[in-house]
């Protein structure tokens, strides 16, 4: 597989300072939409809440409960936007001051099939898109069957290779190299649980070799049996797909994009920092980290907020520019372009501010068919073809080119000199397809 390698302003250099921890916001919004379905809310208007508390609940018992990130009044449950363009239906809660964690009772010592549903429980929030929810997708054969009644395909494969991955997933991102750096203990804590619940008979920690973490670290983890091996971070190395080919050389299957295929599991680790803290003293993962960025005045700073922070207090705590040209949440390359300040975060990610002789605005130009975009896709697709027959409305012969092999990388609109929308226009298309078949 050929990786791109892309000229773009890096985060400072060595290693990041802990993430500052913020007070808690004067709203917070919990959606009770997301890649599964609507939780229905176990809360009403005017209710005081712990944190900690569940206020959605989905009617599989195989999905994460919805938890109260902070102490508060529910102030009621109405439409928000999402990071990514979408309408959700959301908790919203005014939080009672900034309260202690909150915590449960670890599962210490618990067998795989309980640890398993106290995970659930808990309420895991995973940056990256997967198939199915954790834990349950990182369950061996027998855990998943007992726990989930998960025993159809990918599930009946035993996972062979437990991947932890602490690659930043694009240029100029630190966050995953801050949790290795000053949270790297909780990774270590997590790693017996991982290994209980996945049966893997390797597991794999991945980090940036220009930028590896601390020797103790490494050989705590060693200790317990991880291969811990460095990679150079060349775009797009820490996304899935291309991560599990990088570790195993093995190619997972597109579309339906599932590692567990080809006997893989890949956790974030974020996740796995998460995962340790709350087997350590029960602390449940209500908490997220937000970096946010802007290259043209060289801010890099790391938060820790609850979950269902809106952007607007982390873009103040951070003095970024108060009238920026754009905000992206995810990223430079992955992420999406904001219309609304308030749009929560619900899971660990990466804000990056643009002033105005960083954007590029896009004025209509129709693809020159230079293929520049052909050689830097990491799925072997024609880019170009696929934004084109998009564009226009083809969406059923687009679907017929693989579209849904796309990983929405965001080389192809790097590459192109037209300037070209690739990856929105893509995106049209995905979600265009996926309405048609709701409809039929």
């Amino acid at each position: 597989m050929k990786l791109a390698k892309i000229a773009l302003i890096a985060a400072s250099p060595g290693s990041p300072p802990p993430p500052d921890v913020l007070p808690h916001p004067e709203k917070i919004f919990i959606p009770l939409d997301g890649p599964w379905g609507r939780a229905e809310a176990q809360v009403a208007p005017g209710q005081t809440v712990e944190a900690g508390a569940v206020v959605g609940r989905f009617q599989d018992p195989r999905l994460p409960m919805l938890r109260a990130s902070a102490a508060g009044s529910v102030e009621g449950i109405r439409t928000v936007n999402t990071p990514d363009g979408q309408k959700a239906q959301a908790v919203v809660l005014q939080p009672l001051g900034d309260g202690a964690p909150a915590s449960q009772a670890p599962p210490q010592g618990a067998a795989p099939v309980a640890l398993a549903k106290a995970l659930t429980e808990a309420g895991f929030a995973e940056t990256d898109r997967h198939p199915w929810p954790f834990p349950a997708r990182i369950c061996s054969p027998e855990t998943a069957s007992e726990a989930f009644q998960l025993t159809d395909a990918p599930f009946h494969n035993p996972i062979e290779t437990l991947i932890i991955n602490g690659l930043d997933r694009q240029p100029g991102e630190m966050v995953r190299r801050t949790v290795l750096g000053h949270l790297g203990s909780f990774v270590v804590q997590a790693v017996a649980a991982l290994k209980a619940l996945s049966q893997a008979s390797r597991v794999v920690l991945v980090y940036d070799r220009s930028a590896p973490p601390g020797g103790e670290l490494l050989r705590s983890l060693q200790e317990q049996g991880v291969d811990c091996r460095g990679l150079e971070n060349v775009y797009p190395s820490a996304l899935t797909p291309v991560l599990v080919q990088l570790v195993t050389g093995k190619q997972v299957p597109q579309p339906a994009s599932d590692p567990r295929l080809v006997g893989v599991a890949v956790i974030d680790v974020t996740t796995a920092w998460q995962l340790g803290r709350f087997l350590t003293d029960g602390t449940l993962p209500l908490e997220i980290l937000v970096q946010v960025s802007s290259w043209k005045s060289g801010l890099h700073r790391l938060y820790r907020v609850p979950a269902g922070t809106p952007l607007e207090p982390i873009l103040a705590a951070a003095n970024a520019a108060p009238q920026p040209a754009k905000i992206v949440v995810g990223g430079p390359l992955l992420g999406y372009a904001q219309f609304d300040r308030q749009a929560p975060l619900v899971a660990s990610d990466f804000v990056l501010v643009q002033q105005p002789d960083e954007v590029h605005t896009y004025n209509y130009r129709a693809c020159i068919n230079c293929g520049h975009c052909v050689p830097v896709c990491p799925m072997k697709l024609l880019p170009n073809e696929l934004g084109k027959l998009c564009e226009y409305g083809r969406f059923h012969d687009a679907e017929a080119q693989y579209l849904a092999h796309c990983i929405e990388c965001g080389l192809c609109a790097f590459v192109c000199p037209a300037k070209r929308p690739m990856v929105q226009l893509i995106r049209h298309g995905k979600r265009e397809i996926l309405e048609m078949r709701k409809e039929s």
